[in-house]
């Protein structure tokens, strides 16, 4: 498995894609969850409490010597918008009212909660109260309401997006890494393989060690590799492989007892110079 193949997974891109709509659905339901539903209760209570104030004006009006003076008490007393009195059956004890507050002009209280009652006398309906109050302060707290919610919800969704899918990609990265890994493994292994393929298969000292030379360059790209063969005829250790290096760089023959070489020679083990 490569790089490409990791990345063809996709992890992130499909965690991306399936959190998305879920980030979102849960920023709207927290952005207008908690302000719908207090315009829904708080405009419930007011409308109750325009049928209460309905009501209540329309226990005062029956044997209202002025109708109209009362009803304009009765709109001063309470923050309402429009207040109207219509008037019941063929005599029309009670008279057509309507008083308009300035409240009306507000585009806010175009749609108020609306309260109405019958104006009762001796047990029968001759008029009916309407009371429309205004909801300039509901519509003010729930727009208060609405940016608080919404930078909440914006903030979740983040939350529930951004973190699973920056851990998944952290997670992909580091697979990646790993499958590299396994494949510089398996280029090594396969170069190993390679020479004692070689090594069996030769029975020619000097083919051999070329074969470990070049694999040597190939472990190590960045080494510097030279292969020395005890001559005595020459008198010292002959060249018989280098990798990294020009040949006409390296001293063909060193001489028997000096330098590091002889050093390894006479040891028989490897040697490592801290500082070479």
């Amino acid at each position: 498995m490569t790089d490409a193949n990791v990345e063809g997974l996709g992890l992130r891109r499909r965690l991306s894609t399936r959190l998305r709509p879920l980030a979102l659905a849960i920023g709207v339901l927290i952005s207008l969850g908690l302000p719908v539903t207090y315009y829904v209760l708080q405009y419930n209570a007011l409308r109750r409490e325009a049928e209460t104030s309905a009501a209540r004006l329309a226990a005062f009006l029956p044997g209202a010597v002025d109708p109209e003076a009362v009803v304009r008490d009765f709109t001063r007393s309470i923050d309402a918008v429009v207040v109207r009195v219509e008037g019941k059956g063929p005599n029309r004890a009670v008279r057509e009212v309507v008083v308009v507050t300035p409240l009306a002009e507000r585009w806010w209280n175009r749609l108020v909660p609306v309260g109405t009652a019958p104006v009762l006398s001796a047990g029968e309906t001759i008029g009916r109260t309407e009371v429309c109050l205004a909801q300039g302060t509901l519509i003010a707290i729930t727009l208060g309401l609405l940016v608080m919610s919404t930078v909440t919800g914006v903030g979740l969704a983040f939350l529930v997006y951004a973190v699973p899918v920056r851990v998944v990609g952290g997670m992909e990265q580091r697979v990646a890494a790993l499958v590299e890994e396994i494949s510089r493994r398996g280029e090594r292994l396969r170069t190993v393989a390679e020479l004692a393929r070689a090594v069996s298969g030769s029975l020619e000292l000097t083919a051999v060690l070329r074969e470990v030379v070049v694999a040597v360059g190939a472990l190590r790209p960045a080494i510097f590799c030279v292969v020395r063969l005890a001559d005595p005829v020459a008198g010292g250790y002959r060249v018989a492989g280098t990798g990294g290096a020009h040949e006409a760089a390296v001293v063909p023959v060193l001489r028997f007892g000096e330098g590091l070489t002889h050093v390894v020679a006479e040891s028989g083990g490897p040697l490592l110079v801290l500082d070479a």
